[in-house]
């Protein structure tokens, strides 16, 4: 019996099912699956919390973000030195 190996990702939806990123060769086969949890992928309420925390971090270290004053002056001296 030949056997053959495919590799791929893959995400599960609310539902339960599996959607590959690529379809696979073998049709009309049973097939084994492993599951492998990936990292990287988070939702958007961990990317807001993480986001949340270098803000926090940033603010508590003297870190302010610049005022609108401050990007509309580096707007207009950037947009000054383009050659017209």
């Amino acid at each position: 019996m030949n056997r053959h190996t495919y590799t791929t990702t893959g995400t599960f939806t609310d539902t339960g099912a599996l959607i590959l990123d690529e379809p696979l060769p073998e049709t009309g086969s049973r097939v084994r699956v492993t599951i492998e949890k990936l990292p990287g992928i988070v939702t958007p309420q961990e990317f807001l919390h993480r986001l949340q925390a270098i803000h926090t971090m940033l603010h508590s270290n003297g870190i302010l973000p610049p005022t609108i004053a401050e990007v509309e002056k580096r707007l207009q001296v950037k947009r000054g030195s383009w050659q017209r």
